[in-house]
């Protein structure tokens, strides 16, 4: 089953909540579509489950030339018949890392790391490296959230980075993946989000 997650643009700590940014669109009386910012306190004891995840999509192949020394050898050795020969053939990937947090009411709210605003949760603590900011970021939901299921996919990626994470090749399976484990009843004891290497 699919779901429409509301994208967090920045959240922050308070008490027993998270308050959390996001923006929405409607639209205005004379029809045009409107950008709104929706701020929202949601009390910790209502999320239900929590997944980070990296999504990989395949952009295709591109033909790349040999490296400028090979070039040249081929050059001196071939002259204009070596210009043309061993195009290399390479894969081209977008990498995406998303946060998923389901609350009771099945409201999924989203983290794109690469668009979230790492100065509302960290502040002063957060600096000019968006890896570094994600890895505080992600301790900073490990202390606030705590045994929350789904919490491991987390912790795995504290451990080995990026290939801690599950990977997904589009949105929709990890969409699937979390629908999946969200519907699981808690009795089964599962660890959640033990990671695949993106090799």
């Amino acid at each position: 089953m699919a779901y429409i997650p509301f994208r967090i643009k920045a959240l922050k700590s308070s008490g027993n909540s998270l308050i959390i940014e996001y923006r929405i669109f409607s639209q205005s009386e004379d029809n045009l579509m409107k950008e709104q910012t929706v701020i929202k306190e949601v009390n910790k004891e209502e999320i239900t489950f929590i997944f980070m995840g990296l999504i990989k999509s395949d952009l295709g192949r591109d033909k790349v030339p040999p490296s400028k020394l090979r070039q040249m050898i081929r050059s001196l050795t071939l002259g204009e018949a070596g210009k043309d020969l061993d195009l290399e053939i390479k894969p081209r990937y977008r990498e995406t890392i998303f946060i998923d947090i389901f609350t009771k009411g099945d409201v999924v709210y989203r983290i794109d790391v690469s668009y979230f605003n790492y100065r509302s949760s960290l502040g002063d603590e957060a600096g000019y490296s968006t890896e570094m900011n994600l890895r505080k970021f992600v301790r900073f939901l490990l202390e606030e959230l705590g045994e929350i299921r789904g919490i491991s996919s987390l912790e795995s990626f504290l451990k080995q980075g990026k290939k801690g994470l599950k990977v997904f090749d589009n949105v929709y399976e990890f969409q699937a993946f979390c629908r999946e484990e969200v519907l699981k009843t808690d009795s089964e004891g599962t660890e959640i989000g033990e990671g695949e290497s993106s090799e």
